[in-house]
């Protein structure tokens, strides 16, 4: 059995965290619009990283 690639994992996580540490520093400065959108990816984001589990 080959070993599991479990790369995906935690970049994807990384990534959804910058995403929403970006998204509510944006939110918290007034940027509201921008600042939706980076939380709807962290989001989306969020909902698909467990498919990327081995």
């Amino acid at each position: 059995m080959p070993s599991a690639d479990w790369a995906p994992v935690p970049a994807f996580g990384a990534l959804a965290l910058a995403l929403g540490a970006t998204a509510v520093a944006l939110l918290r400065i007034g940027h509201r619009g921008i600042g939706a959108v980076q939380l709807t990816r962290c989001v989306l984001l969020t909902v698909h990283t467990p498919r990327a589990w081995p």
